[in-house]
């Protein structure tokens, strides 16, 4: 700006100076008298008119310069009120400009489109995330109601079945006249299975959020709870570092699944649970020593199964499960730990 205001000063001087000049070689009429009374006249304080003149032309340049650069400015900072404005909001601002100069009237109507433009896109933004927003609660309702489903037919499958063999040996224990301790055994076998199928079933029945709970502090709770109520050594490793709400969520879900199928299936005596911390990645692993089975089949048939790995992939981790049979399976989610928005 500065260049700009001493290029205006002497564009104008100059201007000045010369058109001065012009004048007076015009009231001179000739050249003689023109560079007598332009050179050698004495005017004001006994300096030459051409002095005056240049004098003059200095300070009506900085004058008019010192004009047009303010004007400029003016125009300038309009401008850039203009943008700021469009930028800073939303929605379509009105903008105002009551100057003649064409250029910035140019460039305001320039800016006032690109508002109006600015505001039909974020109408159009709006509406395409209502839209997703109202996808993604129909899929959360249709996945609540896979849910309900699958646990309803799981609890008739497994549950209601084996209370329902449980309750067929105690009548034939009746008619007998001696008890028959083995099969006494098999009804306390039976309803302890029953019980660990309900408590396996019941996981499904905890929060699907951790609501104010830290993943860690949801994970040592949920432990600690199946200690206490499964006759299964259960080991854990359990890390505390920080993850979006959305990835510890789905990553709770992933263990709720895991630990259910675990209990239900693997006939397993250990389990081990560890989610740890390996440079930028969260690392959530789940080892059993059960029975196994075929992954590859069982991924078909499996709703359990199909949901890890679509929460997984919903958060954009690595899912990867292993079983071999009579041996044990290991079920590994990896995922990149991403800088949380506090």
């Amino acid at each position: 700006m500065k260049r700009v205001l001493a290029l205006r000063i002497l564009r104008h001087t100059l201007l000045c100076f010369s058109l001065s000049v012009f004048v007076m070689y015009l009231v001179s009429q000739t050249v003689d008298q023109f560079v007598i009374v332009t050179l050698l006249h004495p005017s004001l304080f006994d300096l030459p008119l051409w002095s005056v003149l240049l004098l003059t032309s200095l300070i009506v340049g900085i004058v008019t310069g010192f004009r047009q650069v303010h004007d400029l400015k003016s125009e300038m900072n309009t401008i850039e009120g203009a943008i700021r404005s469009v930028s800073s909001t939303s929605k379509e601002t009105i903008i105002t400009y009551n100057g003649k100069n064409p250029k910035t009237k140019a460039i305001i109507d320039q800016i006032r489109t690109l508002n109006r433009e600015f505001d039909q896109l974020n109408h159009r933004i709006e509406k395409v995330m209502s839209e997703k927003i109202e996808t993604e609660e129909a899929q959360i309702k249709e996945r609540i109601i896979q849910e309900r489903h699958r646990l309803a037919r799981e609890l008739h499958d497994s549950v209601s079945q084996e209370l329902f063999a449980v309750s067929m040996l105690v009548s034939a224990l009746r008619e007998m006249k001696e008890i028959d301790k083995s099969a006494m055994s098999k009804i306390e076998q039976m309803v302890q299975q029953a019980q660990l199928e309900m408590r396996a079933l019941l996981l499904h029945l905890r929060p699907a959020a951790l609501n104010e709970h830290t993943l860690h502090e949801g994970v040592e709770q949920l432990l600690a709870e199946l200690k206490q109520k499964v006759h299964i050594t259960i080991e854990s490793r359990i890390e505390s570092f920080h993850l979006s709400r959305i990835v510890e969520d789905h990553l709770f879900r992933i263990l709720q699944e895991s630990l259910s199928n675990a209990l239900r299936h693997a006939k397993a005596e250990r389990i081990q649970v560890s989610l740890i911390k390996r440079g930028n990645r969260a690392v959530l692993s789940i080892i059993d020593d059960g029975v196994g089975f075929d992954v590859d089949h069982e991924y078909s048939g499996s709703y359990g199964l199909r949901n890890m790995k679509e929460r997984a992939e919903e958060i954009g981790a690595k899912f990867q499960l292993i079983s071999v049979k009579n041996e044990g399976t290991k079920l590994n989610v990896d995922v990149e730990i991403r800088q949380v928005e506090e």
